[in-house]
């Protein structure tokens, strides 16, 4: 089995930028999200769901055993083996979103649990890196203006700005119920991690820095990981070109919805009315 290499996180909170920073020194196979359901995603030879079809051919067998840890537990180790067999590098790389644990459990199994999957992943040694968001808030905005011009990534060399001038109206209730659950989620996963061997957290705010990883977070990584891969690690995305304050449409809105919230210092240090 190759060395595993587990980052874990929500959507926009710099986990492609690190997935192919990793790809870039050559030493790491990059998976990306193994349980990505979108077409184009599915079909991909590593994704879990094509191999579980494709390959396991659990559709034509008895699913009876998807019921039982033992039998999930070994359709994971399967599973792992399989990636490893694709590669030939010393490491290879798997992004799981905070959501996506459930897919690898037994359908009874408490998401309050550690997940079965991160069990199997410790044992076998695997380095697990939680990223995350300070600003919870300014990774919900993220995730909208993403949406709405169709783009979620930007290379070094890419200058684009936010010219087109696009605006968004932010429902508050919809963002409190994002900023509270993606708070939980990160929480929860804390607490399954610390039980864990090899781990480290990083937050989005101090990992990237003028186009480059910051010194503090490759001394976190270097904790977890051989310090020649970690300084190898360069980074070819750039952050989404535009301010929060020129885009969000009803500022006055959101800061009076959170005014008595614990997250109201997010909403307000975003905006910079």
């Amino acid at each position: 089995m190759k060395k595993i290499i587990v980052i874990i996180g929500g959507q926009r909170c710099g986990t492609t930028a690190l997935q192919r920073a990793f790809s870039g020194t050559g030493q790491v196979e990059d998976f990306s999200e193994i349980f990505h359901t979108e077409e184009g995603e599915i079909t991909r030879e590593s994704n879990y769901f094509y191999w579980l079809n494709n390959v396991e051919n659990i559709d034509k067998k008895s699913n009876q055993g998807l019921c039982r840890y033992d039998y999930m537990e070994n359709l994971a180790i399967r599973y792992l083996n399989y990636l490893s067999d694709f590669t030939d590098k010393d490491y290879f790389l798997i992004d799981i979103k905070h959501e996506a644990w459930p897919a690898l459990s037994p359908s009874w199994f408490s998401v309050f649990r550690m997940p079965l999957f991160m069990n199997v992943l410790d044992t076998l040694g695997s380095r697990f890196i939680h990223m995350r968001r300070r600003n919870i808030f300014a990774q919900y905005i993220s995730i909208l203006y993403a949406r709405k011009i169709g783009k979620w990534h930007y290379d070094k060399n890419d200058i684009s700005t936010n010219e087109s001038k696009i605006s968004i109206t932010v429902n508050p209730y919809e963002a409190n119920l994002f900023i509270d659950s993606v708070d939980k989620n990160v929480k929860l996963f804390d607490e399954f991690l610390s039980r864990c061997r090899n781990h480290t957290s990083l937050n989005y705010e101090a990992t990237y820095s003028g186009g480059d990883l910051t010194k503090s977070a490759r001394k976190k990584l270097m904790s977890i990981l051989d310090k020649d891969l970690v300084s190898a690690l360069n980074l070819t995305l750039r952050k989404t070109p535009y301010l929060i304050s020129e885009v969000v449409e009803n500022p006055e809105e959101l800061l009076e919805f959170f005014y008595s919230s614990d997250f109201y210092y997010q909403i307000y240090a975003s905006l910079k009315l």
